[in-house]
């Protein structure tokens, strides 16, 4: 039970999609955290910004905005796959099968979307 008072801030929402406009609840789960916690919320923000204008690359195949949505979706996947508990058995197995089901490259866009970019540069 939440205590009296305690409000949860619901995602951005795409009407189109799976769960709560996200393509799936594994997914819509993970941006309610992003999104709840202002801290996080922070942190992926600020680096989402910091792949794009220092990590992310154009090559003939992939803008800069793909680049570093890719790269942030490997950094969101890594972290939470490692602050995941160590879990034995069946228990294990559904955690790893939950995240398993996180669209990243969603999430990454998310938060790729969420910073001011300069005019002109947002799709080289």
């Amino acid at each position: 039970m939440l205590p009296i008072g305690f409000v949860i801030k619901m995602p951005r929402r795409r009407e189109d999609e799976g769960h709560q406009g996200y393509s799936n609840y594994e997914t819509f789960t993970i941006a309610v955290e992003i999104d709840n916690d202002r801290n996080l919320s922070n942190y992926w923000r600020n680096r989402a910004k910091d792949i794009y204008e220092h990590e992310a690359y154009v090559s003939r195949s992939m803008s800069r905005w793909d680049s570093a949505r890719i790269i942030l979706a490997d950094a969101m996947r890594e972290h939470y796959d490692s602050e995941a508990p160590e879990l034995e058995g069946v228990y294990g197995s559904l955690l790893a099968a939950a995240l398993g089901e996180v669209d990243w490259l969603e999430l990454a866009e998310e938060q790729l979307k969420t910073f001011p970019r300069p005019m002109g540069s947002w799709l080289d």
